[in-house]
């Protein structure tokens, strides 16, 4: 081929999506449309549906790429690079920042990568993509010591927070994350960022089933806080500790605290500690038998989804599916688990999917369609890596069809349901399985068995 053929392909090569048809002029000095059309005719190069300029075959782009040295491909890179850099950054068009990043970080520009992925990786989580989000903050992480230390705290949070979110790599790793966060906030005299991030990492300690711990990280927060100036840090700290309350059934003393989070998210104007808030309150409203919790649960997903939280969207439209079964509305809460499974898995939001998908095995197995139950259920706990807490529903599900069933291992599974809901310390988890055993007992014409487990739900 003439060179200026060679050229041409050479930079389409570092291009796994190909050119669209408006960067094609941008791609080289000389007449690239031109030259693009020679490729074409040659069999080298088509235009794809979109009117993406690709290879006839990735084998094909695979081999231009190989034959190009590690220098000649990041001097390409750094070319598209400059290139992506003078396209607007468009909200409506993630891809152009995405592309950039990508090029950046293969040219070697490290500066470029620090200043790139927090930018993309916001984009990516805004739209939903919350998995992308993370894998763009990992290209940054690879190079944090390069980074001031509020640069590096800041990268660190956000990446524990979209690994939680997304489920994508071990929980010790994202608990490292937050961790180093906190130490670099600590040292920067950032106490509301420590206080946010506490509160975060109280979450993921609450899904490992560790209550203790996520208490414990919570009061610590509320006690730093405090000592400042009113903050929605500290706003979102109550409603943290509002939230682990319900959670425990102390509905009084949730509603308490998560009244007081929303009135200081009012006064500063913070409208997603407020959405926070509105679920616990909602929730233990609700669970309490009180008047209002569904209304306040409702408006809760309403500003979720508006504002565009996922994360609040997924537990609102799991909480309120419970309160819907709570009334025996079950049709009400099978339209908002199969509404709320979809957003989830449309978001990234593994864990979240992977616990609605649970409640959804237990509205099944309160309906007596218990083939259905176990087939969900069992899909649950197929999964892989998911924190304790994100699978209790789907065990607690399986366990006690499988009791009913007869199946041999239905009472191990009982005991290993009840093993890992104990550790939690919250009653939701374990009243399901204290009856569940008690059932199983009676079925088995073992009346001092089950006493044991009724005596153990009086106490």
């Amino acid at each position: 081929l003439p060179l200026a053929l060679r050229d041409f392909l050479d930079i389409l090569s570092i291009l796994p999506g190909g050119a669209s048809r408006a960067m094609v002029p941008a791609l080289t000095n000389d007449d690239a449309e031109g030259l693009a059309q020679q490729c074409v005719e040659r069999g080298l190069l088509r235009w794809d549906q979109m009117g993406t300029l690709v290879f006839r075959h990735e084998l094909a782009r695979q081999a231009t790429l190989e034959r190009l040295s590690p220098t000649t491909q990041r001097i390409l890179h750094a070319r598209m690079a400059a290139i992506f850099a003078d396209m607007p950054a468009s909200e409506t068009d993630p891809s152009i920042l995405a592309q950039h990043l990508h090029h950046a970080a293969l040219s070697g520009s490290i500066a470029s990568v620090l200043d790139l992925a927090p930018r993309a990786a916001a984009q990516a989580a805004m739209l939903g993509a919350h998995l992308q989000a993370a894998t763009h903050l990992a290209t940054a992480l690879a190079h944090v010591a390069f980074a001031s230390p509020p640069v590096a705290a800041q990268l660190y949070e956000d990446w524990a927070h979209e690994t939680f979110l997304a489920g994508s790599v071990s929980s010790e790793e994202t608990i490292r994350a937050y961790t180093v966060a906190i130490s670099i906030w600590r040292s920067q005299g950032r106490i509301e960022k420590v206080g946010l991030n506490l509160c975060r990492l109280a979450r993921l300690h609450w899904r490992l089933g560790e209550t203790d711990k996520a208490v414990s990280y919570t009061e610590q927060a509320i006690r730093e806080l405090e000592a400042h100036a009113p903050s929605n840090e500290l706003a979102l700290a109550y409603s943290t500790r509002s939230q682990f309350l319900m959670l425990q059934d102390q509905f009084d003393e949730a509603i308490f605290w998560g009244r007081n989070a929303m009135e200081l998210a009012d006064k500063l104007g913070q409208v997603e500690t407020r959405i926070h808030a509105l679920n616990n309150v909602g929730t233990s409203l609700a669970f309490s038998g009180q008047e209002g919790g569904e209304a306040l649960l409702e408006q809760s997903l309403a500003l979720a989804l508006g504002y565009g939280f996922h994360d609040h969207a997924s537990r609102a439209y799991t909480n309120l599916a419970e309160s819907r079964m709570l009334v025996r509305d079950f049709s009400g809460a099978d339209a908002l688990m199969a509404e709320g499974i979809t957003f989830c898995v449309q978001h990234d939001l593994d864990g979240a999917a992977h616990y609605l998908l649970g409640h959804h095995a237990e509205l099944r197995l309160e309906q007596g369609r218990l083939h259905e139950a176990q087939m969900i259920a069992e899909g649950v706990m197929a999964k892989q890596g998911s924190p304790r807490v994100m699978l209790l529903p789907a065990l607690s599900v399986l366990a006690r069809v499988k009791m009913r069933f007869g199946m041999k291992d239905g009472l191990d599974l009982l005991a290993h349901a009840l093993e890992e809901a104990e550790m939690t310390g919250e009653p939701q988890r374990i009243v399901p399985i204290r009856l569940a055993m008690m059932e199983a007992a009676w079925l088995r014409g073992v009346p001092d068995e089950a006493r044991v487990h009724a005596d153990a739900l009086l106490s």
